[in-house]
Order: structure tokens, then C-alpha cells, then sequence
């Protein structure tokens, strides 16, 4: 019973100490809360955010540091409360009389008697026990902040103020006490300054420029990433902040306005922000770039019997690759100290920015220095926006030129050396000394001592690798083919650096000055002069060994085409595109310095097809003119066979079908067309029709065998059907029997079909003669064809009258090729249609209207079923486009 009371007494003792406590912290607190509630209720009114921010800041300072030595003064006067002032709180809250608490703790009078201290102590238990037995329920009342009710009252009323300012001042109650507590701050009763801003999407995406509104908060338009973020302040002299971006410029304007740039990283909210409060903010729809991927889409190899490198490769990104490189490593290099071991890059053919590329390239890399060794080999490839990536590597084996020649060979071992940094340039100019002691032609010794001369005045660089690389190629060429082959070739390799050189010069230096583009078309010219003399000493070659072959047009040469791109490309500033088009004109250089005698027998091969075709086209387009005089004539006696001139008040509705389409200009179909043409009454002319009905027939006779000729000649030729030939000829045979028959109107409708087989053809024989020559193609199939004999007979005369330059025009089957003239062309400019010659006119208005009575007329006659099915449907078909234009 004792334990449970002591126990219970221990509690009521910590309730009442808490008490005091709390009593103790509220005397405290209460005037620096009610100084606090008293600044928090000014700032709900503007009052303290009105004042300039300096006199604002020193005033909440000095406010704070007063109410924190108030606090701490009043901390000072408060003690830890004792056992009996508890003691009181808990007899006062349980209604205790006489402090019984305080009985507990008195003591029994002690005696030195024996007996009488146990009757003494007896009686004290007794006494302890009575009063712990009438001492239940002990309690703690509740803290007293107040001392009285009109104090209540007063705080009361005081919190209901606070109160309803918070809620009068709502929503913007939060951003009010903020900028009250906080200096440098504004509310709402600063108005907000106003925001331009739009976003610049990559340049490379091609995609409109996005321009926000301030009061708008959602983008719908994805933003990739690195989109530029640009804003105009205004309004306001305070320093933005920029949120969700990465700052790139912040710039102060004129007239309290600032000007904002930024780069979109990696975020969903962009924000600007002003003395802590938002201006703008934007909710976007971020699309990370990733980097591209690349693979190896099979493993290089080597062609036979040649020494380029098959690379095949597969590479995506999903904004546009911008290169692709073939890196080169040598996996056990040893430089000297102080180098780094070297890294070969090599451009993969990649055309403008695509989005997925794969393909194969044939590279000759015999001129790196790895040529002929085992390398590590990893494609690399870059998007438009900077980001790379590259492959796992593989080890491949990089096929190298075979060098015959002694000093060829010491002089590649050399440069070998060189790039790879394992010899120093004095080991390298004693090697040089060396092999210039050894007997040569002079021409080989001079550059020797030109290369040795530079070694002495100039550190290792890649322009004295590219000189031994030549000079080593200068020396097979020579002991090879001879000296005219090898000056040709370097000839054409020195013209080729110098035009490389001025291309790196304008590239630096766009855009490029007009001096810069003479010298660069100067040195374009000593280019192509060294391919056409190169072209001239390998048919002088090919003479020599007996084949004989027509020079070719120096003017229709690859290179002159190249050449104007080089320029072009030059000038607007694409290097790159420049420096492949040089890479071509060096890829035909190296075919024509590898061609063999049987490349040179191909060729001829080549040009006797391309004479025998340039013959069949001239023969077809002999056919095509005199078919269209047939078809004219049959025209011409179908229109004197009828009536000069109708009356105006003819009843159309007696006339036939097939003779209502002849007056719309249209040939009836042979279903609707009578059996004989009428013949004319005039004795004369009817003679004149029958003697040009029969030769005719005897033109018409030989054109047919003439296209039996082209079908056997051109399969021969091609190996291949033409499907246009083959219908002429055919067509050709019904047309001999409607002339026979004296059916100038089915005479004139299988001409008209026959005109337009012969166009068909046209074009057949264009796609087989381009398919030989691609099948066919060989190491010098970039060599044109020789002039015709009409080619060379104009640039002989000088000039040349209409009719020679249409037909020159129609004898070239190449539609695109420079400068040719345009006969099959409108006056604007557009091509017309390859078949049939057209003697189509603009009607007048009197014309239109008789048109438009006979179309009624065959409205009528097509709503009439008890004419035949054939000639229904037949009027069904012609009116139904008049019917549904869209048709």
C-alpha cells in the first residue's frame, strides 16, 4: 500500500512540476509572442515592406535583439520549483485540508528507552498509515497563463485579430509575412514585372522558335535538350533569378530591364524569379538527347587482290548524325619518351545529317602509316549536337601496296618510324643521308636532298610524312611505268595539295574574299590539266598495246563536274563536302594509275556498246519522226474527206457517235469508227490519196522491219526484252491493214498507239543501257564516251543552226547533262512529254461553244439504253472525268 501511494505521490509530483513549467515559459514568451503577432499583423497591412529594404532590415534586427533580452532578462528570474511548493499545488488541486503532504515528511521524537521507542515507533506507522489511507485522487490543475479573466479576454481578442487578417489577406497571406519578415522582398502590392520570353529549340532540329506568355504555365510543344531559354524583363531594377536552367548570360538593358539566357539541361519547370517572388514559370515536356548509337554491321576485311578495307557500319540518332570516324590504334606502340602513341582517324562517307545511316565504304588506307599491320579499329560517331559514342574494338589487319622497289621500301620503313615516334629526326636524317649515298636518278635524288633539308630545319610533322609517302610513290611509278607516268602522277598529287591548301586557307577565312576564289579556280585548272594529261598517256598506252580506242571529250570528263563543286562548295563554306569531292578526283587518278591492259580492253568494250547504243537511239529517234509524219498524213486525208465548213444550224443529233468525237478533237476507239474513209469526189485528189495510201504502206513496211532490227539489236546488246519494241511491232502490223483497207480513222489510231509504244521504248532502252553500265562498270568506267561525229562537227563549224542542236539534243540520252539545248521543252521551261509531236491549239470562243453542244449531245445519246452496250459503256468512260473531276 505504501509503494502504490509513493509511486502515485511521484506522478502527481512531475504533473505539477510540468505545470509550473509551462506557467513559467508562457511569463517568459508572452510579450515576445505578442510583440511577434504584433509584427506579423503589420505585415499583413504592408507596413514594414513599405520601407526602403536597408531601414527595414536594421529595424526587424533591432525589434528581434530587443524581444531576445527581454526573453533572456526574463529567464534569469525563474528558479527550479521546490518539493513543498508541489507539494501545494497538489493539495490545492485535490482539495486537501491541514497539508497532510507535509505530515509525511515530519519525523517521531526519538527516546533512549528501549520499550517506549517501540511503542513510540508503533504508534508513528499508525499515524503514517491513517494519513496515507485518507490521501486518494491526487490531482494537478490545469496551467494558469492568465491571472484573471480580463487578461483572457484581452489575448482573445487579440488572436481574433490576427485571425481574421489572415483570412481577409488570403491567399496572399503567406507572400505578405514573407516579404514582412524577410528583407529585400515584395508582395502583392508591388505589381510583378513583365516577362517576354520564348525558347530557341536547337538549330540542328530545324524546329520554330516557342515563345511563352507569362500567365500560360503549360508547354505542349516537347523541349529538347540544349534549347536555348531567352527572356526581356521589364519593369523592375531588382536582379531576376533564373530557376530550372542553366544561366548563360544575365545583362542589364536600359529603362529598369534586364535580359535573361539560359540552356535547358535537365528539368520540368523553368522559373524566373524577382526579390522572391515568381514572375513566370513554365511546366515543359523535357526530351533528353541521348548520345548516337554505332555498330559494327560486319567485320572489316580486305578485298582480294587490292588493298582497301571494307567497313560496314549501322549508326541512329534520333537528331541527326553529324560524322562518323574510323579510329586506328596501334595496340604495342613504343614512342620515344615524350611523345604520345599515335591515333589515325579516318571520315566514313556520311551525306548531310541523317538520322539512321548504314552502308560499307571502301577505304584505301594503304597510305596510313599502320598499312600492313595489325591494328585495333573502333567506329566513332557524333551527332549534331555534340554527343559521342563509340564501338567496341576489333582488331583488323590493314592492307598495305606492294613495293617493289628497294629504296621505295626504305623509304616507307622511314616514315614509319617517324609517325610512330620511334626514331628521333637525327636517326632519321642519318638513315636519309644513307640512301642518298646510293646511285639513283637525279630526278629521285633531288627530292631525297629536299626531304633531308627539311629534316634539318624542322621538327617531325605530317607534311614530311606525306612527302616521303610521295616520293616513295614517285619511285615505283618510275621504276614501273616509266618517267612520264610517275611526273604525270605527281603532278597531279602536287596540284591536288595545293588545291587542299587553299580549301583549309578559305574554310579559316569565310567568307572567302574574290582573290581567294581566283587562286582556288587557278589551281582547280592545274588539276584537271594533270588528269587529262594522265587521261592522254594511258589511251597513248593502250595504242601501244594494240587497243584502239577514240580520245575522249576532255570537256565531258567526271573531274570538270567536280571541279565546280569543289568551288561552289568552297565558297558557301562546306569544307567538307569540298574536301570529298577532291577525295574523288584522287580515287579516279589512283583507278587510271592501277589500270591494267585488261581494264583498258573493258573500256574499249565499253565505248563500242555506248557507239552501238548512241546508234539505236538515233535510229529510234528516226522512227519516232517518221511515224509521226504517217500519223499527220492519215489526219490530213481524214479531214479533206469531210465538208469544209458545216452550217451553224446543223442538228447535231443526226450525226453518228464516232463522228460527234471528231468534231470534240477526239479519235474514236475502232468499235465506233466506220469501215472505209469516204473517199472525195475530186478525181484528182482521190488519185493523190491512193498513191500516198500505198507509200505509206511501203514506209510503213520498212519502219517494221526497221524495229525488227532494233529488237534484235538491242537484245543482243542488252540481253534484255523491250517490252515498248515489241508492242510497235505488233501495232505496226495492224496498222499496215487499216491503210491496206483504206481505214485512215483506224490508221490514225494505231499510229498514235504505235507513237506511244516507241516512247515506252524510249525509255526501256535508257533503263537497260544503265543497267548494262552498271553491271558492267570496271575500274575506268568514270571515263566518258567519246564525241559523236555530229558533237565534233559543231565544235568544228562553230555554230550550229536550230534544227542541228534539237537534234543533237534528242540523240543524247542523258536528259540531264550540261548545256544541252531544250526542243521537247515549253516556253517555261518544263519538259514535255518524249512521245508524239502534239498540233493541240487553243480553241476560240465560238469553237468552245459548239464543243459544249456536242458534249450535251453525247450526255444524251450515253443516257440512251437502247443504243449498243459497247457504245454505252464506251460514252460512260469519256464523260466520266467531265463527270468527277477529281477523277
Amino acid at each position: 500500500m505504501a509503494g502504490l501511494f509513493s509511486k502515485e505521490l511521484t506522478r502527481a509530483r512531475l504533473k505539477a512540476k510540468r505545470v509550473i513549467k509551462l506557467e513559467q515559459i508562457w511569463y517568459k514568451l508572452c510579450w515576445p509572442i505578442f510583440f511577434i503577432l504584433l509584427w506579423l499583423l503589420a505585415s499583413l497591412f504592408h507596413l514594414p515592406q513599405k520601407l526602403p529594404d536597408i531601414i527595414h532590415a536594421v529595424l526587424e534586427l533591432l525589434f528581434f535583439a530587443l524581444l531576445f533580452f527581454i526573453f533572456r532578462y526574463r529567464k534569469n528570474q525563474f528558479t527550479a520549483p521546490t518539493i513543498d511548493e508541489l507539494d501545494r499545488i497538489i493539495e490545492r488541486s485535490t482539495h486537501l485540508h491541514g497539508y497532510p503532504l507535509s505530515d509525511l515528511k515530519d519525523h517521531p521524537v526519538t527516546t533512549e528507552q528501549k520499550d517506549a521507542f517501540t511503542a513510540q515507533n508503533y504508534i508513528w506507522l499508525e499515524h503514517q498509515k491513517r494519513l496515507k489511507k485518507n490521501i486518494k485522487g491526487l490531482k494537478v490543475r490545469a496551467p494558469r497563463f492568465f491571472k484573471n479573466s480580463g487578461e483572457a479576454l484581452c489575448a482573445l481578442f487579440f488572436i481574433f485579430i490576427v485571425g481574421f487578417s489572415l483570412f481577409h489577406t488570403a491567399p496572399e497571406s503567406l507572400l505578405r509575412l514573407k516579404a514582412g519578415f524577410v528583407p529585400g522582398m515584395d508582395d502583392d502590392a508591388v505589381p510583378l514585372a513583365h516577362v517576354q520570353a520564348w525558347i530557341d529549340p536547337p538549330s540542328f532540329t530545324g524546329a520554330p522558335t516557342i515563345f511563352l506568355q507569362q500567365n500560360l504555365h503549360k508547354i505542349d510543344a516537347p523541349i529538347l535538350q540544349g534549347a536555348r531559354f531567352f527572356a526581356v524583363i521589364t519593369g523592375s531594377s531588382a536582379t531576376p533569378h533564373l530557376k530550372g536552367a542553366k544561366l548563360l548570360h544575365l545583362k542589364k538593358l536600359e529603362h529598369q530591364s534586364w535580359k535573361i539566357e539560359g540552356r535547358v539541361i535537365h528539368t520540368s519547370k523553368i522559373a524566373l524569379r524577382m526579390r522572391g517572388r515568381k514572375l513566370a514559370w513554365w511546366n515543359i515536356k523535357f526530351e533528353k538527347d541521348l548520345p548516337p548509337f554505332i555498330a559494327w554491321k560486319e567485320k572489316a576485311k580486305t578485298l582480294k587482290e587490292s588493298w582497301r578495307t571494307v567497313i560496314s557500319w549501322e549508326a541512329e540518332q534520333a537528331n541527326g548524325l553529324k560524322s562518323l570516324q574510323l579510329v586506328l590504334t596501334l595496340p604495342n606502340q613504343h614512342p620515344i619518351s615524350g611523345q604520345k602513341p599515335r591515333i589515325a582517324h579516318w571520315d566514313l562517307p556520311l551525306k548531310g545529317t541523317p538520322k539512321n545511316s548504314h552502308g560499307k565504304a571502301i577505304l584505301d588506307l594503304s597510305s596510313d602509316p599502320f598499312a600492313g599491320q595489325n591494328v585495333s579499329a573502333k567506329l566513332r560517331a557524333e551527332s549534331v549536337s555534340g554527343l559521342v559514342s563509340e564501338t567496341t574494338p576489333q582488331t583488323i589487319k590493314i592492307a598495305a601496296r606492294p613495293f617493289h622497289n628497294a629504296l621505295s621500301r626504305s623509304l616507307l620503313d622511314i616514315r614509319r618510324r617517324l609517325a610512330l615516334h620511334e626514331e628521333t629526326s637525327s636517326q632519321a636524317l642519318n638513315d636519309l643521308t644513307l640512301l642518298s649515298a646510293l646511285p639513283m636518278p637525279r630526278d629521285i635524288l633531288v627530292g631525297l636532298i629536299n626531304i633531308i633539308e627539311h629534316v634539318k630545319h624542322k621538327e617531325i610533322s605530317s607534311d614530311l610524312t606525306n612527302e616521303l609517302w610521295f616520293l616513295a610513290l614517285y619511285v615505283e611509278d618510275r621504276d614501273k611505268a616509266g618517267l612520264n607516268v610517275a611526273a604525270s602522277m605527281a603532278e597531279f598529287r602536287a596540284a591536288q595539295q595545293d588545291v587542299l591548301l587553299q580549301i583549309n586557307d578559305m574554310g579559316e577565312k569565310h567568307p572567302s574574299s574574290i582573290a581567294q576564289q581566283e587562286e582556288l579556280h587557278t589551281r582547280l585548272e592545274r588539276l584537271k590539266n594533270a588528269l587529262d594529261y594522265r587521261m592522254k598517256l594511258m589511251f597513248l598506252q593502250a595504242s601501244q598495246t594494240g587497243i584502239i580506242m577514240p580520245m575522249p571529250s576532255e570537256k565531258g570528263a567526271p573531274w570538270q563536274k567536280l571541279s565546280h563543286q569543289i568551288q561552289r562548295e568552297t565558297v558557301q563554306g562546306n569544307i567538307d563536302k569540298a574536301k570529298n569531292y577532291l577525295a574523288e578526283m584522287a580515287d579516279m587518278a589512283e583507278q587510271m594509275r592501277q589500270a591494267q591492259p585488261m581494264d583498258l580492253k573493258s573500256l574499249s568494250l565499253q565505248m563500242q556498246a555506248k557507239e552501238e547504243a548512241r546508234d539505236q537511239y538515233a535510229a529510234l529517234r528516226d522512227l519516232i519522226r517518221k511515224e509521226t509524219l504517217l500519223l499527220n498524213a492519215a489526219h490530213r486525208r481524214i479531214s479533206s474527206s469531210q465538208p469544209k465548213s458545216q452550217p451553224q444550224n446543223q442538228n447535231i443529233s443526226q450525226l453518228s457517235t464516232a463522228e460527234l468525237l471528231r468534231q470534240l478533237g477526239i479519235t474514236p476507239p475502232p468499235t465506233l469508227t466506220e469501215a472505209p474513209t469516204p473517199e472525195p469526189q475530186d478525181p484528182l485528189l482521190k488519185q493523190r490519196f491512193a498513191d500516198e495510201r500505198q507509200e505509206n504502206y511501203q514506209v510503213q513496211e520498212a519502219l517494221r522491219t526497221l524495229t525488227h532490227i532494233l529488237i534484235t539489236r538491242g537484245k543482243t546488246l542488252t540481253h534484255k526484252e523491250n517490252a515498248g519494241f515489241n508492242n510497235a511491232f505488233s501495232d505496226m502490223k495492224k496498222a499496215l491493214q487499216a491503210i491496206a483497207q483504206r481505214h485512215d480513222h483506224d490508221s490514225a489510231v494505231w499510229e498514235q498507239k504505235i507513237l506511244e509504244d516507241l516512247s515506252q521504248a524510249k525509255k526501256d532502252m535508257k533503263d537497260n543501257l544503265k543497267s548494262l553500265q552498271k553491271s558492267s562498270k570496271g575500274r575506268l568506267g568514270f571515263i566518258p564516251p567519246p564525241q559523236s561525229p555530229q558533237e565534233q562537227h559543231q565544235k568544228n563549224d562553230g555554230s550550229s543552226s536550230s534544227d542541228q542542236s534539237s537534234d543533237q539534243d534528242d540523240d543524247d540520252m542523258d536528259d540531264d547533262k550540261d548545256g544541252s539545248q531544250s526542243k521537247n521543252r515549253d516556253p517555261l521551261g518544263r519538259k514535255l512529254d518524249e512521245g508524239t509531236a502534239s498540233d493541240a491549239h487553243i480553241p476560240d470562243s465560238q469553237k468552245n461553244k459548239n464543243y459544249k453542244l456536242l458534249e450535251q449531245e453525247l450526255r444524251r445519246r450515253a443516257s440512251d439504253q437502247t443504243r449498243p452496250k459497247a457504245e454505252l459503256d464506251y460514252l460512260n468512260r469519256l464523260l466520266r472525268p467531265f463527270s468527277h473531276p477529281d477523277l
